[in-house]
Formats: structure tokens, sequence, C-alpha cells
């Protein structure tokens, strides 16, 4: 993950604003299944000062995989500061009253902890595995987001749709959060940040985009953001980044190659060489040099294995200087 290191943002306010560092929960990996090891992460990571932790969903794929929202519901039972994100929910492959009835109850159950990431999602056949078309997915989504903010914010809703029929609905209790929580978005097209942009409060780069593709993203979503009336404050960006915490640096470039080959069927493993960072904790700070130039609102550090064992090198060694990166870039 390696871009280069001339990249100049613009750095116009002189007010320093700490970076926020979250976490992945483990989902994944043979050691998610370990209850005892899954819950001692989630109390560690809050009480040695992470900022968020983030769950990500895949409906399908190779090996266990734990569903995100009983995931994060698990983690608000264990947790009492932490942000509780979703990084990133296919939204409409669910119904948007039942999706905003979950998101009201894990807020409330969190205390206002909830940051909904959202993205319309790459794979068909989870579309069609849900009974749902694979035409339009983004209006789908857009459709989705703008129902719950409704059923979020109004007392009755009526609302007459090709997938839905609502007539004088009402949903309580309404969110902690006002108007509701944090909705991000994925994404990385125009459209998508335009949309992120309209009906959003910010912007999560994956962990399978390079620091490179990130920076030129991050101009044209600045830009869009800028457009659509937002500020700094109001709309608020962030990356994902893989990575291994090892003395040995072939070791971790090899477990990071088969996590990614598991992962991401049907992509060359050494691909992961371009997206993620790895080594000892000096060697990954220089790595992430580039990214934090750029100035991020939240980097979410993201171990791919040994989940528990890297937590305590990150809160040590890493996160510290990366919440002390510098100012955060505004108009």
């Amino acid at each position: 993950m390696r871009a280069p290191r001339n990249h100049k943002p613009h750095r116009s306010r002189s007010t320093i604003m700490s970076v926020q560092v979250g976490l992945p929960i483990p989902q994944s990996s043979p050691q998610a299944l370990d209850m005892a090891r899954l819950r001692q992460y989630l109390v560690k990571a809050d009480e040695t000062g992470f900022d968020s932790l983030w769950v990500t969903e895949q409906l399908f794929g190779e090996g266990p995989r734990l569903s995100a929202l009983p995931l994060l519901t698990f983690a608000a039972a264990l947790t009492s500061r932490v942000t509780l994100a979703t990084g990133i929910l296919q939204a409409a492959l669910r119904s948007p009253v039942l999706l905003a009835k979950s998101i009201t109850t894990l807020d409330h159950l969190s205390g206002g902890r909830v940051l909904l990431g959202v993205a319309a999602g790459s794979d068909p056949q989870a579309y069609r595995a849900c009974g749902l078309s694979t035409e339009k997915i983004g209006g789908q989504l857009e459709d989705c987001i703008k129902l719950m903010k409704r059923f979020w914010t109004e007392d009755s809703v009526t609302d007459h749709s090709p997938r839905w029929e609502v007539e004088d609905g009402s949903l309580n209790p309404k969110p902690v959060r006002k108007p509701h929580p944090p909705i991000w978005f994925g994404g990385s097209s125009p459209l998508a940040i335009k949309r992120a942009a309209r009906l959003g409060s910010g912007w999560l780069s994956p962990g399978a985009s390079s620091t490179g593709r990130y920076l030129e993203e991050l101009a044209m979503v600045r830009d869009i953001a800028a457009q659509a009336g937002h500020t700094p404050e109001s709309f608020r960006v962030g990356k994902r980044v893989y990575m291994a915490v090892d003395t040995s640096p072939d070791n971790a470039r090899d477990k990071l190659r088969e996590w990614y080959g598991r992962t991401y069927s049907g992509r060359d493993p050494t691909d992961v060489d371009k997206v993620a960072v790895w080594g000892t904790p000096e060697t990954i700070l220089e790595q992430l040099g580039p990214l934090l130039d750029s100035g991020p609102d939240v980097v979410v550090l993201n171990p791919v294995f040994n989940e528990l064992e890297q937590l305590d090198v990150i809160a040590a060694e890493i996160a510290p200087k990366v919440r002390a990166s510098g100012p955060r870039p505004t108009e």
C-alpha cells in the first residue's frame, strides 16, 4: 500500500483534530468462532481507547462468517463507549422497515453509539438469493435509505412504491441519535459518491483499495461533498487498511496473501501487496504516511489474523501516532 510522498493535501485550517482509529470485529477467521476470545477482544478494544469497531457484510463465501448486525448487538452488550459501525452493510437486501427498526433497537441498546455504513454491494447473487431484482441496485439502496430516514424522523409514514406499501405506519421508539444515526456510504463511482453527499454524512474507502486510488477518489469525494453544501465537519471520510504486525515481514505478507485469497475468491492473492501494510510498527507507520498526509477523519486498522494479539501492539505503538498525525484539511 505505497503511494508517492509528494502528495500535498490542502491544509487551510490550523486547528488540530486527531484522526480517529477504528478496529474491525473479527468475523471470518477461525478465531471469530471462539466466543471467549471474541468477548475478550471487544472488551479490550473498548477499554484501550479505540474510537470505533466495524463489521462488514458478505453473504456468501468460503469459511465461517458471522452476520453483521447480530455481531454488533453482541458488541453493544460488552462495550460502553466505542462507536459501533457497519462498514459496509448491503442495506437494500433488507426491508427498510425492518432495518430501520433493527438499527433503532441497536442504537438504544448501545446508548446512541451506532454509525450506519451502507453500499449497494457488488454481488448480484446476493440480491437474487434474497428474492430481489438485480436491476438498478443503487436506486434500490437510495429508496431504502430515504424511507428509513422518514421512519426515524416522522410520526407517521405513508409510502406507496412497487417494492412496498406503507399506510400511516409509525415506527417507535425513534433513534437516540437525532435526527438519526450517522449514515456513511461506500462506493467509488461518481454516481455513488453523489448519492453519499446527497443522503449521507460520510464516505469509507474499502481495504481492497490502494492508497493511490484512495487519494484520487478522495479529491472527487471532497469536491462533490462541497458542491452539495457540506463542510468538512458535516461530511467525514475514512479508510480501511488491511495490515499485519509482525517482526518477520515475509511471514506477515504470506499470511496476508493467504487471507486475501480466501476472502476475495478469484483474485490473485498477491494483489494484497498493493493495498495492505505489514511489518514492524515503525515500518507500518511509514507505509501509512501518504494516507495520513491526506487528513482522513477515521482510519480503520484491520489486522486479518491473530487479531487479539495485534490489538495490543496497535494500541500501544501505532494508534497513538496515527491520532497525532496532524491537522485535518478543511475548506
